[in-house]
């Protein structure tokens, strides 16, 4: 906000250089506005609450975009974080915990499985653990298929329920629950904050 006594003081400037002037003298006035710092923050911030990418961060797009199954009951979501990461979350009733799973493709250094690790197999899957985040197990079979996901394109990202799942613009895929995170590069080397 401008000061009173700033705007006099431009005013009286200008009326003694007019007044210095003779009539055929040609007067040229320049002005430079300069938004407030607070104003910008606001600018920022608005635009990054509607969806607009800021320069630090990715594309923030909306869960409902990601929804499946809009019928039923129960809030249903499917993610295609990247080629080699799909992520499903379907809620249940208040006295259930939601399910969550991600099924990646791995190559390289595959994490050694937290559930299921008697029946063989390598890591294909991730199931939420309050215990210790991110657990790797893998698809026994006999599941119910694999729901029609959206996909998350590079330099996007979407919060459904405690999840936040990213796609860099090189392709990594990210997923996050209270300060536990795993990625999968488009390579499919997978990392985390356990492995």
């Amino acid at each position: 906000m401008r000061k009173p006594h700033a705007a006099l003081a431009a005013t009286l400037l200008a009326a003694t250089t007019v007044a210095a002037c003779d009539s055929d003298d040609v007067i040229e006035v320049t002005s430079t506005v300069t938004a407030p710092v607070a104003e910008e923050a606001a600018v920022t911030e608005s635009a990054t609450a509607t969806g607009t990418p800021t320069p630090t961060g990715p594309l923030v797009r909306d869960a409902e975009e990601f929804r499946i199954f809009p019928d039923a009951a129960h809030p249903a979501y499917a993610v295609q974080v990247s080629p080699n990461t799909m992520c499903t979350y379907f809620d249940k009733e208040a006295a259930q915990d939601a399910y969550f799973d991600c099924n990646v493709e791995l190559t390289g250094n595959v994490p050694p499985l937290d559930i299921d690790h008697g029946i063989g197999g390598s890591t294909d899957v991730f199931l939420w653990d309050p215990a210790i985040g991110f657990a790797a197990t893998h698809d026994v079979g006999g599941g119910e298929g694999v729901p029609p996901a959206v996909k998350l394109h590079p330099g996007e990202q979407v919060t459904i329920a405690e999840y936040t799942f990213t796609q860099f613009a090189n392709g990594t895929a990210r997923v996050e629950r209270e300060g536990h995170w795993f990625e999968v590069d488009q390579a499919g080397q997978f990392s985390s904050d356990r492995f």
